[in-house]
């Protein structure tokens, strides 16, 4: 199960969704996440095994496994707006 809930507060200037993906299936499920140009925070719940995580802007689909009754939550930002709220720089390195 995947929904999308789009901020109608503050919020919405900085925040594109939050959203919520849940493996409610006996057995691993695989989902491609495809890039979007925005930055996502995220947190993955499964019995006492909790993960936190970053998605950068993304340049090809990225597979994830969920397992059986995995909950993952997430907040995508607007272009631009993460920096702000994981108080870190996020312009590109110049090579």
């Amino acid at each position: 199960m995947y929904n999308e809930l789009t901020p109608d507060n503050w919020a919405a200037q900085y925040i594109d969704a939050y959203w919520i993906q849940f493996n409610k299936l006996r057995k691993s499920i695989n989902i491609q996440i495809f890039p979007d140009g925005c930055i996502d925070i995220g947190y993955s719940f499964k019995n006492d095994k909790n993960k936190q995580f970053v998605v950068g802007c993304m340049t090809k689909p990225l597979n994830v496994c969920l397992e059986p009754s995995e909950l993952m939550f997430g907040i995508r930002f607007k272009p631009g707006c993460a920096g702000s709220f994981l108080n870190i720089s996020i312009r590109g390195i110049d090579r």
